[in-house]
């Protein structure tokens, strides 16, 4: 959706030793949905912190959320993004933040109807 996103051809290797990475820390979690033993959906949630001048300074995010497209509009994200909310509320957070391409118009309404709303624009500049 973003011309600067384009996968590199290893993609896949680096993105699973990103997962290990973050399956090491005990500020994420991340959680699947199988049929069959195949996986068809996960998320992967961070606990955040802002600089230690809030009140609130730490706060969940959402880094990805993701479903086989074949599986999608069955609940599954719902499904995901709900366990994601227990985990951070668990942990005592108030908020959940996360960054939605403004292309992406299935997912910016899947976040809409799940509460999320909009409160910081993320701006860029491309510079030569």
């Amino acid at each position: 959706m973003d011309p600067f996103f384009i996968r590199r051809e290893d993609a896949h290797l680096n993105y699973e030793s990103y997962i290990k990475e973050l399956m090491k820390s005990g500020d994420t979690t991340i959680f699947g949905a199988l049929e069959d033993k195949k996986l068809i959906g996960f998320i992967v949630a961070k606990l955040c912190y802002y600089p230690p001048i809030y009140l609130q300074e730490k706060y969940g995010s959402i880094d990805v959320i993701m479903v086989t497209s074949s599986y999608r509009r069955m609940g599954i994200g719902s499904i995901l993004l709900e366990r994601a909310f227990d985990w951070f509320n668990s942990r005592g957070l108030l908020r959940v933040e996360l960054n939605v391409v403004k292309e992406n118009q299935e997912a910016y309404s899947f976040y809409l109807k799940h509460g999320f709303k909009d409160y910081m624009h993320k701006l860029f500049l491309e510079i030569k």
